[in-house]
């Protein structure tokens, strides 16, 4: 018994300095991989170096990770994220067998436009490494320093980053569409010129491919871009496969772009405060487009196809090709456009009595000239 207390400080002597050994964090960093290279990292996407083998983050201990992981799918929410921008791309990598998650500023639930409450998986500081991030659009608010920051730090550590929407604005706030060819939300387009100059915006794709960073358009084109990434990353077959069994009519050599379509030489048409306008229709395709609507008001037609002309001429650089002619009730006007490319277009303004009485059908068609006609 009197040996016992001369035991215990020798057997603690012995094994402290092992257990110590077996548990401390690597003193010296692992040496850091050459630039290009797949790597591990660190899950905290704080500690941002990338190494050449595994080992311990030398910042906190933390496995490292490979940082080229494609079984991974980040994908950040926000207070205003638009629902359809996320949760398409989830069901696709999901469908694709990815490990997807949500990744918010805080762990606090967020909601998204049109009311629905979310609660990330992860908040900033914890989140898993990922070989692929998910930038939806939605309330994009630029001047959030934090998001912002998150999206500069996790994209360099992400193999592929993909944009949906106006989410293209978060990379463009983070200067990583310097020097690629981006594209956005239709009505947006101008707006991310402004906001990437050194960028290429283009308004002819559903979604651009700049190797890492993968732009898609509006909304429902993030299907397109997520089938896409799946493509790059399990081949074409399995993401006609996966297209196929969530029933989406993929097709990804199409020229259809929401962008692109004719009436964006046109744009918004305002009648005024003294005309009434009820919308009946807007429809049409690349080379063709006609708008319907019933207006009421106590204007002459020829007042109006002239106030209709003085917008068109001033905000599209329509010409007018003639006086307005009135014949058999019907007022009409004519004007003639060269876009961008130096096509001409040809639009015709019909205004006819409506139904009931003080009510005007306003039918207001363009399509460019030498285009197959209209299906």
């Amino acid at each position: 018994m009197s040996r016992l207390p001369i035991r215990l400080p020798l057997m603690a002597a012995i094994l402290l300095p092992l257990a110590l050994l077996l548990t401390a964090p690597a003193c010296s960093a692992p040496p850091k991989a050459p630039a290009g290279g797949t790597g591990y990292v660190c899950p905290m996407p704080e500690h941002a170096q990338v190494f050449d083998h595994p080992g311990k983050c030398p910042q906190c201990g933390m496995d490292l990770v490979p940082r080229a992981s494609v079984h991974a799918v980040a994908i950040l929410v926000f207070d205003g994220v638009q629902i359809v921008d996320y949760t398409a791309p989830y069901e696709i990598f999901g469908q694709a067998g990815l490990t997807v998650f949500t990744v918010g500023p805080t762990a606090a639930p967020i909601t998204t436009a049109m009311g629905m409450k979310v609660v990330p998986a992860y908040d900033f500081a914890h989140a898993p490494a990922a070989g692929v991030l998910v930038l939806p659009g939605g309330n994009v608010d630029v001047s959030d320093a934090r998001i912002v920051d998150w999206v500069k730090r996790r994209s360099a550590q992400s193999e592929i980053v993909l944009s949906v929407c106006n989410g293209a604005f978060w990379l463009a706030r983070a200067g990583l569409l310097d020097g690629l060819t981006a594209t956005t939300f239709h009505g947006l387009i101008d707006d991310l010129k402004a906001a990437a100059p050194k960028a290429r915006i283009v308004r002819d794709k559903r979604w651009v491919d700049n190797g890492k960073i993968v732009t898609a358009a509006g909304l429902s084109s993030g299907i397109e871009g997520a089938l896409h990434v799946v493509e790059k990353l399990r081949g074409e077959a399995r993401a006609r496969e996966i297209a196929l069994h969530v029933e989406y009519d993929w097709h990804p050599d199409s020229k259809w772009a929401r962008a692109n379509l004719a009436d964006r030489w046109v744009g918004s048409l305002e009648m005024g405060d003294d005309v009434r306008y009820q919308h009946v229709s807007s429809l049409g395709d690349l080379d063709h487009w006609r708008m319907e609507g019933l207006v009421t008001s106590t204007l002459a037609p020829e007042t109006l196809a002239e106030r209709l002309g003085k917008q068109l001429e001033s905000h599209a650089h329509w010409i007018s090709a003639g006086p307005t002619r009135a014949a058999a009730g019907v007022t009409r006007h004519d004007w003639t456009f060269k876009d961008d490319e130096g096509r001409t277009w040809n639009a015709t303004l019909r205004l006819a009595p409506g139904d009931e009485a003080g009510q005007i059908r306003s039918t207001l068609e363009w399509s460019r000239s030498g285009a197959p006609a209209a299906r």
